[in-house]
């Protein structure tokens, strides 16, 4: 378990409008790919946004294994799964429904296809689709969901969790649960993470892992637009002095300084 704080920075012309240098603070849990794990990360996740002071926000859970498991069972190339995971991460569903239509599959494959942008909401909805999926690798990405939840609940955390199967990340490097916190007054995430088990070997080390990062530049402006009153902890001290004591104020103040 480490943690850090550092500015971060991000060279990409699609964040035109963004800061391109962000502060985080981010936490990993390496060597353990249990749901534990995961249940840990994402309680930590909501008890640091209650700790800075918020009180309204979500984290929304996916498994980009669910994704994965159809794209396999349905024969997808990598350029076609990167088009359909851009149209469902944005909730297209005519570019979903054209895409899907064109290829030979059987329907309830297409089914679940054309449903994944809406497969979002508690874990109740996500398992009413639990039967009409026939391959395993999706099946186990649903079910790890159900014991993340059953984490969630012993913490006693579960209420600020929801559930979306099309959430799918731009970074591939992704490969079990992945999330995001969000609240008002940002426009964007203000946290994000999720598993990365095969990450580490790129760096020597061949371990599962996972971890998030708080955008605290994001989480600053939701307090600050939020008017939520920041404890600072700062001490005021006046130093009341008469005229021939202001030599010794001075050298006083100094040393509280």
């Amino acid at each position: 378990r480490l943690c850090y704080r550092e500015r971060t920075f991000t060279n990409n012309t699609s964040y035109q409008g963004r800061l391109k240098e962000v502060t985080q603070t981010g936490v990993e849990l390496i060597g353990d790919d249990g749901s534990g794990a995961d249940g840990e990360m994402i309680a930590m996740v909501i008890d640091s946004l209650k700790a800075a002071g918020l009180k309204e926000f979500q984290v929304e859970v996916g498994q980009v294994d669910f994704f994965r498991g159809l794209t396999e069972e349905a024969g997808m190339d990598g350029e076609t799964c990167g088009i359909l995971r851009e149209l469902i991460e944005n909730k297209n569903y005519f570019g979903v429904e054209d895409l899907v239509s064109g290829r030979k599959m059987e329907a309830p494959l297409k089914e679940l296809f054309l449903k994944l942008p809406e497969l979002f909401g508690s874990l109740e909805e996500i398992r009413k689709i639990k039967s009409m999926v026939t391959n395993r690798r999706s099946l186990a990405a649903i079910e790890r969901l159900e014991k993340v939840q059953a984490i969630l609940e012993l913490y006693g955390l579960s209420e600020y969790v929801s559930y979306d199967l099309g959430m799918l990340s731009k970074y591939r490097y992704y490969t079990g649960i992945i999330f995001k916190a969000y609240t008002y007054g940002t426009g964007d995430y203000i946290v994000n993470g999720g598993r990365y088990d095969k990450l580490l070997e790129q760096f020597g080390k061949a371990v599962p892992a996972v971890g998030f990062a708080i955008v605290i530049d994001r989480l600053m402006m939701a307090i600050d637009r939020q008017k939520i009153p920041v404890d600072t902890g700062t001490q005021v001290t006046a130093v009341l002095y008469g005229p021939k004591d202001k030599k010794e104020a001075i050298k006083m103040a100094c040393r509280l300084r």
